[in-house]
């Protein structure tokens, strides 16, 4: 099978991003892993010898990844999945663009310069983080209190660049229920530095007259400027809106999706999940949340309640957008991804 070593040659890239098999991957580990393993694909191909039957190959091993890797839930299902659904796209079409740029050059050179298209998307996605930040930093002043939701690698790094810039800020964490995300975001706040305390998810209207803005992280930016993210984005976004305060949200460019969604029935691999299904979103092992108890308690009160993973969040009620690329309004994002997928 020309595709078989695709699933090996992931799981292997996955399992270096971590300490040790028992680590959990981030979505940025996972971006890099599946970039990776196209990169290694387009390499090691010595099949194809033509442009049309590299383009073609190159397509259908990205698809064939993408799906293999849903299908035998190889990362955490739901939002890493939408995450990893804009990555393939993005690199499917960006190499399209590239090869069809160089058909006057040869097959060999193009295939090698493919190679460092993809080698470039890896050094895009490292240093996405630091762009943010030194966007962020601009819209943060001295003593703000900011409202985050749960752990988000991006605006965990986007605070902690804030707090070595000079920055104090003082910050509110929503738990995150169910997966109570939130006391590993303020562990590694207060390793920092950074003056944080959690707040139940119940309990953002009564905080938020008190908060400077908001500031979520993406697991990918629509059409329409709108954004997906974990459950309970959207209610944080209203109830910011009501209150007047900004709503900022941090993301890469490589999430960048090409999906027009009207509604929340409109979200990809969002199906109401089964808490007796959670083990990969919520982590035993953390010591810092005493109140889950062990994983039986926790399944034991969760018997037959079922949720949803993530939700979407329209453009009307995002402030701006923060990416590696600038800073938005979300209806700029929607042009920026227009330019990005249609010409």
């Amino acid at each position: 099978e020309k595709f078989g070593s695709l699933i090996s040659e992931f799981k292997s890239q996955t399992k270096s991003q971590g300490k040790n098999s028992n680590d959990k991957v981030s979505n940025e580990d996972i971006i890099e892993a599946f970039i990776r393993t196209i990169s290694k694909f387009i390499g090691e191909d010595e099949i194809d010898v033509t442009l049309q039957g590299l383009n073609i190959s190159i397509k259908k091993a990205s698809e064939f990844l993408f799906s293999k890797i849903s299908q035998d839930h190889l990362i955490s299902e739901g939002r890493s999945t939408i995450t990893l659904k804009a990555v393939s796209e993005i690199i499917i079409h960006m190499i399209n663009k590239h090869i069809s740029k160089n058909l006057s050059e040869n097959f060999s050179y193009i295939k090698q310069s493919v190679v460092r298209l993809c080698q470039e998307l890896l050094v895009l996605n490292e240093s996405a983080k630091v762009k943010i930040s030194t966007y962020l930093k601009g819209a943060m002043r001295n003593g703000m209190t900011v409202l985050v939701h749960g752990f988000s690698t991006t605006v965990f790094y986007a605070l902690k660049e804030c707090k070595k810039g000079g920055t104090n800020l003082n910050v509110l964490i929503t738990d995150c229920s169910p997966e109570h995300s939130g006391s590993k975001m303020k562990t590694a706040l207060t390793e920092e530095g950074i003056k944080c305390e959690i707040i139940s998810d119940l309990s953002v209207g009564y905080h938020m007259n008190n908060v400077d803005c908001v500031i979520v992280g993406a697991n990918a930016i629509v059409e329409n400027g709108g954004v997906i993210n974990r459950i309970g984005t959207y209610t944080l976004a209203i109830v910011a809106k009501n209150f007047k305060k900004p709503f900022y949200v941090l993301s890469e460019t490589l999430k960048f999706l090409k999906l027009y969604p009207l509604d929340q029935n409109d979200i990809p691999f969002n199906n109401a999940k089964s808490f007796e299904n959670l083990g990969e979103l919520t982590d035993w092992t953390d010591t810092n949340n005493k109140e889950k108890g062990t994983k039986e308690e926790f399944l034991d009160n969760m018997k037959g309640y079922k949720e949803s993973i993530c939700d979407y969040t329209p453009p009307e009620f995002i402030s701006l957008v923060f990416t590696d690329n600038g800073i938005f309004t979300p209806f700029a994002v929607s042009d920026e991804i227009i330019q990005m997928f249609y010409n």
